[in-house]
């Protein structure tokens, strides 16, 4: 459930235009380790823009 609202969070900040430093400042995690992570979001949102 945590990791669901984690990805929510992101998504939405992502859809607001915060950089991968500010989420990643906001996740107390490095910019690295948010994009490693997250980045998946926004690939994801890419792919179902080209359906």
């Amino acid at each position: 459930m945590a990791d669901t609202l984690e990805r929510q969070a992101v998504r939405a900040a992502i859809d607001q235009g915060w950089s991968w430093s500010r989420i990643a400042q906001a996740l107390g995690i490095s910019k690295q380790a948010a994009h490693k992570r997250l980045s998946s979001l926004v690939l994801n949102d890419d792919t179902r823009k080209e359906s």
